[in-house]
């Protein structure tokens, strides 16, 4: 019976981890791959709308075009759109 209720609690986390959780692609054709983020604070408090004014989305520099790049650089970029 705990083991069940542990997975249901992990099903309700798996269920809600989009609303928090994003990736995007490093690499090019065969060879990219997904990275998975996590949004800081300040990401997590931006909420979806019907009517947005203002847009967000992860970018990051990599000299070698590698997650693993150890001079790559993660941040969001945020612009008004109105």
């Amino acid at each position: 019976m705990e083991l069940r209720r542990k997975y249901k609690h992990i099903n309700v986390l798996i269920a809600k981890l989009p609303a928090f959780a994003d990736q995007y692609l490093v690499g090019e054709g065969v060879l990219a791959h997904a990275v998975w983020y996590v949004q800081d604070e300040v990401g997590c408090a931006i909420q979806h709308s019907d009517k947005p004014n203002c847009s967000v989305h992860a970018f990051m520099y990599s000299p070698n075009n590698s997650a693993k790049d150890p001079n790559a650089i993660s941040f969001n970029v945020l612009w008004p759109i109105e």
